[in-house]
Formats: C-alpha cells, sequence, structure tokens
C-alpha cells in the first residue's frame, strides 16, 4: 500500500496525530505486526523517539535503511518484551487474522508502561459495518478471522482489560480505528450491532451474487467486442474478485500493480500475470477496472500521464 501516494498521504497523517495526541517524544513506541518498518519509522521520526518493532516476516532486504532509533525483531512479540514500557503500542492490520483476540491483546498489555505507568494502544482493522452496507464483497479474505464493527472492536478491547477512549472509521470509513488506555473498562464503550450492521449482514450473501453477476455479464459484453480489459489493484480485492468471478475473469487480460515487488508475478488461483503500470501503454486498454475507489482519481492520473484515456470502472 505504501507505493500509493494515497495511502502514504494518510499514514503520515495518522502518524502525526498519534504523536501529538499521546506524547511519545522521548518514550518507547511498540508496533506489533510492523511489516517493512515503514510506519514505525514515521513515528520514531515524527516523534524522536525510540521505536522496537515486531514481525515474523520482516525482511531486511525490502526495509531500506530506517531512521535512527528504530530496532525490529524478525519474531513474534512475547512475554519477554515485557520491559519495553512503551507509551503507545501500534497494531494495524493484524487483529483480524488473529483466531484468539481476546488473549492476544491481553498478552499487549505487559509492553505498555509509559509516562504515570500508564500506556496506550492504537488498533486498526478493516470495517466490518463498512463492508456489510456498502457490500464490499471483495473484501472477504480467507486470511481474516474475524470482521470488526465500532461495537464488537470495544468489546474485545474491553475484554482485554483497556479502557476505550475512542473508536472512529477511517479511510473513507474502510478502516476503523481504536484508541484504548492500560486501566479499567469504561462503562458504555462497548455497543451491540445495530439494526443496520444486522439487517446489511443479512443481505450480504445476495449481494454477493448480484455483483458476480453483473461483472460476469460486464466482462462478456466486453469480450464480445473484443475490447481489452485491465485491472488495477493486486491486492487482497483483486485477488478476491478474479477469483471469485471464475472463468468469466478470463475477460481480464492482466493485473496492474504499482508495487514492483508484485510485477512478474500472478495472481493466487486465477492466474494473472500482474504488470507494472507502464505496460498499458503497449497494451491500450479500453478499459481498467479499479478495485478500490479511494484509488480511483490517482489511477485516473497514471493513465493520464501514459496517454491513456481508458474508462475507467470501479468493481
Amino acid at each position: 500500500l505504501h507505493f500509493s501516494p494515497s495511502f502514504r498521504e494518510y499514514a503520515e497523517g495518522l502518524a502525526s496525530r498519534l504523536v501529538a495526541v499521546r506524547g511519545v517524544r522521548g518514550g518507547t513506541v511498540v508496533e506489533v505486526g510492523c511489516g517493512d518498518g515503514y510506519f514505525l519509522g514515521l513515528l520514531a521520526r515524527l516523534g524522536g523517539c525510540r521505536a522496537h518493532g515486531f514481525d515474523p516476516a520482516f525482511d531486511a532486504g525490502r526495509a531500506g535503511v530506517l531512521p535512527e532509533g528504530v530496532t525490529i525483531h524478525a519474531r513474534e512479540f512475547g512475554a519477554g518484551d515485557a520491559g519495553l514500557r512503551a507509551r503507545l503500542v501500534v497494531c494495524r492490520h493484524v487483529l483480524e487474522h488473529i483466531w484468539s483476540p481476546v488473549a492476544f491483546l491481553a498478552s499487549l498489555r505487559g509492553a505498555m508502561g509509559g509516562a504515570g505507568g500508564e500506556g496506550a494502544i492504537f488498533v486498526e482493522v478493516p470495517n466490518g459495518r463498512w463492508l456489510v452496507e456498502s457490500r464490499a464483497v471483495w473484501d472477504v479474505i480467507y486470511e481474516h478471522c474475524t470482521y470488526y464493527t465500532p461495537g464488537s472492536l470495544a468489546r474485545v478491547l474491553e475484554a482485554a482489560g483497556f479502557a476505550v477512549e475512542r473508536v472512529e472509521a477511517a479511510y473513507g470509513d474502510q478502516f476503523l480505528t481504536a484508541l484504548a488506555r492500560v486501566g479499567s473498562p469504561g462503562a458504555g464503550a462497548a455497543k451491540g450491532p445495530n439494526a443496520g450492521e444486522a439487517a446489511a449482514a443479512r443481505g450480504f450473501g445476495e449481494g454477493h451474487r448480484e455483483k458476480v453477476g453483473h461483472w460476469t455479464l460486464v466482462l462478456a459484453e466486453r469480450a464480445a467486442r473484443r475490447e481489452r480489459v485491465a485491472l488495477w489493484g493486486a491486492g487482497s480485492k483483486g485477488v478476491t474478485f478474479l477469483n471469485a468471478l471464475g472463468s468469466a475473469a478470463a475477460g481480464v487480460a492482466c493485473a496492474v500493480d504499482a508495487n514492483p515487488r508484485k510485477q512478474g508475478c500472478f495472481i493466487a488461483g486465477a492466474g494473472h500475470e500482474i504488470v507494472a503500470p507502464a505496460s498499458l501503454a503497449a497494451q491500450r486498454p479500453a478499459a481498467v477496472i479499479v478495485m478500490n475507489p479511494l484509488y480511483q482519481k490517482e489511477v485516473a492520473g497514471a493513465l493520464a500521464q501514459l496517454g491513456l484515456s481508458p474508462e475507467v470502472l470501479v468493481a
């Protein structure tokens, strides 16, 4: 995602707000599931703080040069890391992958102990409310064990022994963020599902069938007119889209992604080649399917820079 200017802008703004709100300057920040250390590096640079990241998949060759004071441990966070006494623990897009979220969150309390003996945790997950209400069927992926609504995210944090300060939607409502502190859970922070969420969840299967049917028809019509179609976004949404369409996905010529690490690889299951945006100059597609509406303007701008003006469709 960090290869997208739009997403980098969001991440930088988020890091700035966390530094301002939590007063981490001169203290320690911990990120569990830090990936290549990009966001952790932002916190360290903006907050002038020590930073420890934990991720078993960390690859130093991909991370590049990290700011001074950043240490990344290529392993899971464990009980032996309790002495870090972080003022802030960050856990972004990890919790939805965890089978036992309450036990996992409770284990992170051991890393906290900032100023005044208190620490805070910031959690970011996909927004389950947005998913069901907008029928974002391409966001259902097998790696996600859970989907959180505002109420259920607050409940899981409180069950793990945190006092929830706030839960908010972010990034075009596609993400949920929560800020909580060590302490007694507050009264009324956790709420049950509302009627809209429940109704949307009941209709989600119908929405899935409708969207798959719609795109099957669209691709069949484009193929009948011998029009080349490309898909932009070879992340989880793109993988789900192409596999959900089955044989109809043959109407997509290729998957485009700005991440050079993906280029030259293939979509799991569906088998579409992942190519660089520049390759479209030779292919000249009649239409480009954008997997996330938040990137529609960014993709249209990139296509214009290539001298292309295909129809941009939002999945």
